[in-house]
């Protein structure tokens, strides 16, 4: 599976040491790709692994400026059809066939929240 790590620092901005031990300590693990977000006091980071063909595009973490949400997962979705589908209306087919699992799981959240 994939890693997340991140940190918040109430108001103080992330420093690069912070990022940096923070990175140093996922090094241990396979990972074949670290996607990250910083912005101001916020550190987030999700180190994936390209397990399915559609992992090697996905990017994660995401940061939705429109909501002010930071967002990622750790999941394979075995429905992946039938929540396309769900979305359908939302988006267009090509597009959300193009996006990875996690990327999915948040246009679902966007769609139909936590239930």
């Amino acid at each position: 599976m994939s890693a997340i790590w991140g940190v918040i620092n109430g108001k103080k901005n992330i420093t690069k040491t912070v990022v940096s031990a923070m990175q140093d300590s996922m090094k241990e693990f396979v990972i074949d790709r670290c996607d990250c977000i910083i912005r101001d006091s916020v550190y987030f980071a999700c180190g994936l692994q390209h397990f399915t063909k559609i992992s090697h595009s996905e990017r994660l973490p995401i940061y939705d400026e429109s909501t002010e949400t930071y967002f990622t997962a750790d999941c394979v979705l075995t429905n992946r059809e039938e929540v396309i589908r769900m979305l359908s209306d939302a988006y267009s087919k090509d597009t959300l066939n193009a996006l990875g699992d996690g990327e999915l799981s948040y246009k679902a959240y966007l769609q139909f929240g936590e239930r």
